[in-house]
């Protein structure tokens, strides 16, 4: 049986091979979930339990771009490293520009282009990776996926890695279960409407980690982050308007959101 090891050669049936195989690492990897709310992002994902010996503090699991960009990944981590340094580097080249730090259609688009270069060029190979990023465009939270390819989605609510169909089911389930005349204090049961608070999106996205992923989920094994509006800064700043700020829960936080589901 021949194998193509060819990045920049069609298959007969019109496909690109290595663009499959990036996809089957990506697969493999650990389970990452998002969810879009009115005013908030959650991104989240579950971390391995490869060793009790490994630290996992010092592992970058959710990546703060820059104040008001953050990224979660399913794949190789060392792509997602570069990607990451790439996307840094993107943002702040836009704020020395113009001033402010980039919408998140302007990064999730250079980043695809990125991705899709490495499925052009010879002597490279593509990014074993897919990432969400969580964002704000035109004051409005936006989430986005990218895959290996370069191709880009916009999502209320999804997820990547391994047992993700499984927990994108379960997230339609949660969609699915919306009864407008219901009050404000089921919202649990929603993913995406104008009632969920970043409470919700975030018990939600746990509730899909526990029933969907391998192993115990606790606050050792969990990494989240939330991208909200957050007060202005009086001290630097003059406006009164909230400012997206993205941040990374501490274990103590995700200890009180599992505490809440308990």
């Amino acid at each position: 049986m021949s194998y193509n090891f060819s990045l920049t050669t069609f298959l007969k049936k019109g496909e690109l091979g290595q663009i499959g195989n990036a996809l089957a690492a990506v697969r493999k990897g650990h389970t990452s979930v998002g969810i879009r709310g009115k005013n908030t992002v959650v991104i989240a994902t579950k971390i391995s339990d490869e060793s009790a010996l490994v630290d996992n503090d010092s592992l970058e699991h959710v990546a703060i771009i820059c104040d008001n960009i953050g990224m979660v990944y399913s794949g190789l981590s060392p792509d997602f490293r570069v990607l990451v340094a790439k996307a840094r580097k993107i943002a702040q080249e836009y704020k020395l520009d113009m001033g402010e730090y980039p919408p998140a259609t302007i990064l999730v688009k250079k980043i695809a282009s990125v991705c899709q270069e490495f499925t052009q060029m010879g002597g490279v190979r593509p990014f074993g990776v897919s990432i969400l990023i969580a964002g704000f465009d035109d004051g409005k939270p936006s989430l986005y996926q990218v895959d290996p390819s370069g191709l880009y989605f916009r999502w209320k609510a999804t997820a990547i890695g391994k047992h993700y169909e499984k927990t994108k089911e379960f997230l339609e389930r949660r969609q699915d279960a919306l009864i407008p005349k219901y009050p404000s204090r089921v919202v649990k049961t929603i993913i995406h409407t104008e009632e969920t608070t970043e409470a919700d999106d975030i018990g939600t996205i746990i509730s899909a980690l526990k029933e969907c992923s391998d192993g115990e989920v606790t606050e050792n094994s969990l990494s989240i982050g939330v991208l909200n509006f957050s007060p202005p800064n009086q001290n630097f700043n003059t406006s009164t308007v909230p400012v997206p700020s993205f941040k990374r829960l501490s274990k103590s936080e995700i200890r009180e959101h599992l505490a809440l589901l308990a």
